[in-house]
């Protein structure tokens, strides 16, 4: 994720933007690294136990 960071501001002023199963640990990390939390798109992803889970989106502006 550094290294994305570091190349995208070599680049300009940016937005990264991203998402993530709505619950997943991976959402502490993004909010670790400087990410926010925007909202939850609900019932967006069909899980493997065959229910439908929400996606979180998240930003983090690179200047």
């Amino acid at each position: 994720m550094n290294e994305l960071e570091n190349f995208s501001k070599e680049k300009g002023p940016c937005l990264l933007v991203l998402d993530t199963r709505e619950s997943d640990v991976s959402e502490l990390l993004y909010s670790k690294i400087g990410f926010f939390r925007v909202g939850v798109i609900p019932n967006f992803a069909l899980s493997s136990n065959g229910n439908y889970d929400g996606t979180a989106i998240y930003y983090k502006q690179l200047v």
